[in-house]
């Protein structure tokens, strides 16, 4: 993903393979993720007791302490097991400038990850916190608003998507209603609502998985390739932008792909100014490609 000026692509075949590693590194590290976000977050059903979320219930919306419990778990969390993978993600795409340059190593270029990765490390941390709190508010006033549930009921529907986002917590609502509506017994529809949340949980645990993997991925190539230039083994750089080439491009990434820009100017789509590194959106499945012109 690194071109020195007398190397040159020649065919759509070798961005296919470019892309090809970004998906090879996400499939081996994302595993082993997935399973302990899907973990953390059964654990984290007990974090918050029926007592507090019946007290939830009664003021209408979820106690900032409880919240404020429930991001010091997420921060344990991402400290404890989403930074090694972070770390393992960042080090695979130094490898190139290691096989370019004898001598770099990630130490050079640690003082910046380090930065990055503090700085996105808080920023996941409240976007989740955040996430959770409006869902569970909003399954609180969905219920409240509709008289559907008591208080006791809705605490045992929250517990089990502690971790979902707002849509995905009121689309376990619905779903749970409409069994209830079709006629099926409380704990049998109990039952496949608790099934129904834990697909969803390991869906949305995937995603999370390799959207940071691939973040922290470019991430650490934009900083090495800048650490390279600053130390004198790269020239001027530009950065092209790569689509995963398959029919699951989105539009956006579409109208990016094969744009050609500075080091440290600003891709743009729809008015939206993107680096590069942290991707078009969630799940973005782009690379970027460094070229010395």
């Amino acid at each position: 993903m690194i071109f020195k000026k007398d190397e040159v692509i020649k065919s759509t075949s070798s961005y296919e393979e470019l892309t090809e590693k970004m998906r090879r590194m996400i499939n081996k590290n994302s595993p082993r993720l997935i399973t302990t976000l899907v973990n953390f977050w059964n654990a984290q059903e007990n974090v918050i007791t029926y007592a507090e979320l019946e007290v939830a219930i009664a003021n209408g919306s979820i106690d900032p302490a409880t919240i404020e419990k429930m991001q010091k778990g997420y921060s344990i969390f991402v400290q404890k097991y989403l930074a090694p993978i972070w770390a393992a993600a960042i080090e695979e795409s130094l490898e190139e400038l290691y096989e370019k340059f004898p001598g770099f190593n990630q130490d050079i270029v640690l003082g910046s990850i380090e930065t990055w990765t503090g700085a996105h490390a808080a920023e996941l941390i409240t976007r989740i916190t955040t996430d959770q709190k409006r869902a569970i508010n909003a399954m609180i006033d969905y219920s409240v608003t509709t008289g559907a549930m008591t208080p006791y009921e809705l605490a045992r529907a929250i517990r089990p998507v502690v971790g979902l986002t707002k849509p995905q917590a009121m689309a376990n609502l619905r779903y749970y209603e409409t069994l209830l509506g079709s006629g099926m017994s409380k704990d049998k529809a109990k039952k496949k609502a608790l099934d129904y949340a834990a697909w969803q949980h390991r869906y949305r645990a995937k995603v999370i998985a390799e959207h940071e993997l691939a973040v922290a991925n470019r991430y650490g190539k934009y900083y090495g390739v800048k650490e390279a230039q600053q130390r004198g083994l790269m020239g001027v750089v530009e950065k092209k932008w790569i689509t995963a080439g398959d029919g699951n491009v989105c539009e956006a990434c579409m109208k990016l792909d094969r744009q050609q820009i500075g080091m440290d100017e600003l891709f743009e789509y729809k008015g939206r100014l993107i680096l590069g590194p942290e991707g078009a959106h969630v799940h973005c499945r782009c690379i970027l490609i460094y070229v010395e012109v």
